[in-house]
């Protein structure tokens, strides 16, 4: 899962333009960044991210930072952001479950290539750590 192109556990690449006839939107208000985090640490979905997304992808974009672009999240990458959208606030290890019980494969590499795909999505202020909940 990373912004190169991904891996053979799960994938992300950047993109270009949302696309308007999409299924899932978000819009936040408040800028609210977030730093890594302690591991119990929740994730959620950026205050000043707009996201739309269709059956097979999501766009997303850092709405604060004037030289941000859109970030595309491609196949399973798009089913990690759909999962955190829908929980709105989810520990690593409760993501990951969801993840394992969604996909059949080594639960190492599905572990290694999520957080390395969370960790570039708190890098981009996409996705921000909050106290656990």
């Amino acid at each position: 899962m990373s912004a190169a192109g991904g891996s053979a556990g799960l994938g992300a690449a950047d993109g270009g333009a949302a696309d308007d006839g999409a299924a899932g939107r978000g819009v936040a208000g408040a800028a609210d960044h977030g730093a890594a985090g302690a591991a119990g640490d929740a994730l959620r979905i950026g205050a000043d991210v707009a996201w739309t997304s269709d059956a097979a992808r999501v766009v997303a974009l850092d709405l604060v930072d004037p030289a941000a672009t859109p970030f595309a999240l491609e196949n399973s990458a798009a089913v990690v952001w759909e999962q955190i959208a829908e929980a709105e606030e989810i520990t690593l290890e409760a993501l990951l479950q969801e993840l394992y019980d969604t996909f059949d494969g080594d639960r190492a590499l599905i572990r290694a290539d999520v957080e390395r795909l969370v960790e570039d999505l708190v890098a981009r202020n996409l996705l921000v750590r909050s106290a656990s909940v």
